[in-house]
């Protein structure tokens, strides 16, 4: 070299691409070395955010014997198409909790909410051969063994199943709030400030747009979706299983272990989707549908002991009890409520988790195929009502602007369905076909529970006391609850 020639050097980057090759670039990735290269500045976030900007569900379930293998065919496929995973439910047969929460957390890190759950069985589509399938790992009233396995209705011996669903919602957040106890305190108010907190903190509002709730059967889920009821937004969606066993990350619990003499567990887990004040420019907007299938029916009449020829299920007890939104508000709420009948011996009237207060109004109800069909071809219509909305709003958002490619669409849907719901019409996937039908091509995903949450009144089943007027119901039993997104693009683009 030269003594008087200057040496030049370039700093190699490969943002002198420009962002158009750039985003080019940034599409074909996988999914995993995309959700990476959203976290390298804020300039790649940005250019993520304008090459994913669509709302997308994935989900698959393994029944590979190895939990290791089960878990790598899972996210092969869930992350075969592009996705940034806003947040994940987990679901996996009960004796595996633990070691999926280590395989997944390993995967997907702890940035976004996890929720892992083992219910009763599970609805989806398998990894390998894309065939949807209904799996019920236990019988209704029977202990948990591998004999228990149902696959689509007929005996399998499965020895374990996991499957992951994974959401990419832009212009919503997430997080999920556990609902702390000790041995002798429930902390049911301060579980609701911080879901209105934490949601306030992200909204600006103190009510999400919707609520995955799973809850230990332990507790009374009664008293405290009373209470999330009378304290959230009537626009506030809140689904889930009332009876299963789940996990989350316990970063959270330890934070407010330090506050707390006694040692805490997690009562319950809420699921919040809050609405982004800071929402990019050009995203359009999620709304959350429900539906329900009813599957009880009323026996006699209210007050009543009713026709003892009748097998009897269930009673439908209203009850009004003083409900809190966590802060001072206290309202008297009158809502039904549904126990296990368990026998009259004598002059006594015996069920299941509280009885007959002086003052209740109680009704018989026992599972009805009849009025199984009946509500499931109210939904049916209901789905068919919403596809030929979103195919109306999307020829208008084409006349409006004929070179926007985006369209409404329906582009993921969850399930929490009775475990017995298929039995009594003597049907596999009795749940998931209305739906499948409509939309085929969707990604749905569900639970079988023994108790099934929908925010709602008690319209389904009756009107038990006059007396009490409007009456509200969040569990109901023999019943699917569908919980279906939907998309609206923006017609500014991004």
């Amino acid at each position: 070299m030269e003594m008087g020639r200057k040496e030049v050097k370039m700093d190699a980057s490969i943002d002198v691409i420009g962002e158009d090759n750039l985003r080019n670039v940034l599409s074909r990735l996988p999914s995993s070395s995309f959700a990476s290269a959203a976290c390298v500045n804020r300039s790649w976030n940005h250019l993520c955010d304008t090459v994913l900007y669509t709302p997308k569900l994935s989900s698959a379930f393994s029944t590979n014997p190895s939990l290791q293998e089960a878990v790598e065919e899972v996210f092969n496929k869930v992350f075969a198409e592009l996705i940034r995973p806003h947040f994940a439910i987990v679901t996996v047969t009960s004796p595996d909790l633990d070691e999926a929460r280590q395989l997944i957390t390993k995967k997907l890190g702890s940035s976004i909410p996890i929720v892992y759950t083992a219910p009763l069985g599970l609805m989806g589509r398998d990894a390998i051969t894309n065939e949807f399938k209904e799996i019920q790992w236990e019988v209704y009233g029977e202990e948990y063994s591998s004999a228990n396995f149902f696959d689509n209705g007929s005996a399998v011996p499965l020895t374990r199943v996991i499957c992951l669903t994974v959401g990419f919602l832009p212009g919503l957040k997430f997080a999920a709030v556990p609902l702390l106890h000790t041995k002798t305190e429930q902390f049911e108010d301060e579980f609701l400030k911080d879901i209105s907190e934490c949601t306030t903190s992200v909204s600006g509002c103190t009510a999400p747009v919707g609520i995955i709730l799973f809850t230990d059967a332990s507790i009374d889920a009664d008293h405290l979706l009373q209470n999330m009821d009378y304290s959230m937004s009537p626009e506030t969606v809140i689904v889930g299983d009332r009876s299963g066993e789940f996990l989350c990350g316990d970063n959270f619990m330890d934070k407010k272990s330090k506050m707390k003499s006694q040692p805490l567990s997690i009562a319950a887990i809420a699921l919040l989707f809050m609405r982004d004040r800071k929402k990019p420019y050009g995203i359009g907007d999620i709304k959350l549908h429900v539906a329900l299938s009813a599957g009880l029916s009323p026996i006699g009449h209210t007050y009543e002991i009713g026709d003892q020829s009748h097998s009897v299920d269930f009673i439908g007890v209203v009850k009004k009890r003083k409900c809190t939104d966590g802060l001072e508000k206290v309202k008297w709420i009158s809502s039904q409520v549904f126990r296990e009948f368990q026998g009259i011996i004598e002059q006594y009237l015996f069920v299941r988790d509280g009885g007959i207060e002086t003052g209740d109004c109680f009704r018989f109800f026992q599972p009805d195929s009849h009025r199984t069909s009946t509500s499931l071809r109210y939904v049916y219509d209901k789905f068919k009502d919403l596809k030929r909305s979103c195919d109306v709003r999307s020829s208008d958002c084409q006349t409006v602007k004929p070179a926007y490619s985006e369209q409404n669409k329906i582009f993921g849907a969850l399930i929490f369905s009775c475990i017995s719901r298929g039995k009594p019409l003597g049907e596999a996937n009795v749940a998931c076909s209305l739906f499948l039908e409509n939309f085929p091509d969707v990604t749905l995903a569900g639970s079988f529970c023994s108790g099934e949450i929908c925010r709602g009144d008690s319209s389904s089943y009756g009107q038990l006391s006059e007396r009490a007027g409007s009456q509200r119901c969040c569990v109901h039993y023999y019943s699917s609850v569908y919980l279906v997104m939907s998309y609206t693009p923006s017609l500014l683009g991004i």
